[in-house]
């Protein structure tokens, strides 16, 4: 009976680490029905509803979940009875009202209960990123990566912390620390492309771009950077032509138009100045 609930547990934290939410909670209603004493279920549902809060910041990343428990049987009751505080259910509570500065406080109170559980200390930076208070970000992570040096993930939030902040090499730094220890985890390529794009290091972010391409083909964001790096490194023919398949294709009304300013723009350095004109006029009739 206990292996069988282990393998449905990792199989649920595989799906939870594959951004696959809503099946993860599908899974552990059901398992609710089988074992409805279990805490660790409502706790990884708990987990669950968090993440899909957080999604848009991790990305879909492996997500950095406490699953000690599986690995290490001795920290399981410590695991679980800090987790299972009431200031654990309230920060939550918080995130899901949306009352990201009242979950601040909550996990504050957390870290004081104990200082070395990581999670309170990667959602207070996750929560300090989305209010904008970056230097508050940037503590909390410090904190995280204290804890554990190996935490790819924390390196890949510090990375993109420092790359808000103007700190680019910094950023750079983090960023290749997060991508040697964790090959997986590929929004790291693409902020590494964005981050040496900004410093003006086109080919170094042509590169890194085209490792993520190669993973995410369709992503228009990464399209949109790989076009500005071409035209930075003056490769203006590529850049028009990645710039009209976001057009034609793109959804996001931002990059689609921005492309199409962008598009504009190269046109008239090439010296086609009726085309440019019509494309600002589409741009002007939206």
């Amino acid at each position: 009976m206990k292996n069988d609930i282990f393998k449905k547990f990792i199989k649920i934290i595989d799906l939870i680490e594959g951004g696959e939410f809503k099946t993860a909670e599908e899974e552990l209603l059901k398992l609710s029905e089988e074992y409805p004493n279990n805490p660790l279920i409502y706790y990884l549902l708990g987990k669950v509803n968090t993440y899909k809060k957080f999604s848009k910041l991790l990305k879909f990343e492996k997500v950095h979940i406490p699953i000690e428990f599986l690995k290490y049987p001795k920290t399981t009751y410590d695991i679980l009875k800090l987790a299972l505080t009431p200031e654990y259910r309230e920060a939550m509570l918080s995130i899901e009202r949306g009352d990201y500065y009242k979950a601040i406080e909550d996990f504050k109170k957390l870290t004081k209960i104990d200082g070395e559980f990581v999670t309170p200390w990667l959602y207070k930076a996750l929560l300090y990123e989305m209010i904008g208070d970056l230097e508050n970000a940037l503590m909390a992570i410090n904190k995280v990566l204290e804890l554990n040096k190996k935490d790819a993930l924390a390196w890949y939030i510090k990375g993109r912390i420092l790359r808000k902040l103007g700190r680019y090499n910094e950023a750079l730094e983090a960023l290749y620390n997060a991508i040697t220890l964790d090959k997986n985890l590929v929004n790291v390529l693409k902020e590494l492309g964005y981050t040496n794009l900004i410093i003006g290091d086109y080919k170094k972010a042509l590169k890194w771009l085209n490792d993520y391409l190669k993973k995410v083909p369709n992503d228009p964001e990464a399209l949109f950077y790989k076009a500005i790096a071409y035209k930075g490194l003056g490769k203006l023919e590529e850049a028009l032509k990645i710039l009209d398949g976001i057009i034609d294709k793109g959804t996001n009304v931002f990059i689609k138009t921005t492309s199409m300013l962008i598009k504009a723009s190269i046109l008239e350095r090439l010296g086609k100045v009726e085309e440019a004109v019509k494309v600002y006029n589409e741009i002007l009739k939206k």
